[in-house]
């Protein structure tokens, strides 16, 4: 239940995300600055999050599962090796970090 959670959260956060980017960006006669910043802090805020929960997700069923899960017969040692590609692929997990400590101090300015 708390995985689920979490992804939901994550699918929550991509889907407002790309709905912001479509509307004040994509296709604005205008495009808005602000929303261009925005858009970028909280991405990257989804794929630290995301980085992290698939690492979680997949040392859960690792566990579950047992010593079953490193053979052969089953993808989750793959999809474990993956993960932890995927977070270099997707832009390393602190160039993610430094981006969101970036919006974070132009909030900050802001407030």
């Amino acid at each position: 239940a708390d995985l689920l959670s979490k992804t939901s959260a994550a699918t929550s956060l991509a889907l407002q995300a790309a709905t912001i980017y479509d509307d004040k960006i994509l296709f604005a006669e205008r495009p808005s600055k602000e929303a261009e910043k925005w858009t970028a802090g909280v991405s990257s805020q989804g794929k630290y999050f995301l980085s992290k929960l698939t690492n979680e997700i997949c040392y859960e069923v690792q566990q579950q599962m047992g010593g079953i899960s490193v053979t052969d017969n089953t993808p989750i040692d793959e999809f474990m090796d993956t993960s932890k590609i995927e977070e270099v692929i997707g832009g390393a997990r602190n160039i993610q970090l430094l981006i969101i400590q970036n919006s974070l101090r132009r909030y900050s300015r802001e407030l």
